[in-house]
């Protein structure tokens, strides 16, 4: 399936508790109906700060769970340092496009 995508480990894997399954993205698609693979790394590297994926994944969220009730841009505003506002805007509508 995916063999280069950017793996996020949970707790126990990063502890040694549990391994990380070869697999994933597989027993994923098999276990969810609506699949889909964000790559919410490689744009934030696109973007310019890979610390931006995380609100990137953020709008894929948003998008899916039909959120946009929500001022998103507003609130992210408030906590955003300015510095990093533009390239985590620019983030969470690149995430909201990929859902």
């Amino acid at each position: 399936m995916l063999t280069d995508a950017h793996e996020i480990y949970s707790m126990p894997v990063l502890t040694g508790k549990a391994e990380y399954p070869s697999n994933a993205l597989e027993e994923l698609a098999e276990a969810v109906e609506n699949f889909t693979v964000i790559r919410a790394r490689e744009k934030a590297l696109e973007l310019g700060n890979v610390r931006a994926q995380n609100i990137c994944l953020l709008g894929a969220l948003v998008k899916v769970l039909k959120l946009d009730a929500v001022d998103w841009k507003t609130l992210l505003a408030s906590y955003v340092p300015e510095k990093a506002l533009a390239v985590n805007l620019q983030a969470f509508e690149a995430g909201c496009a990929m859902a």
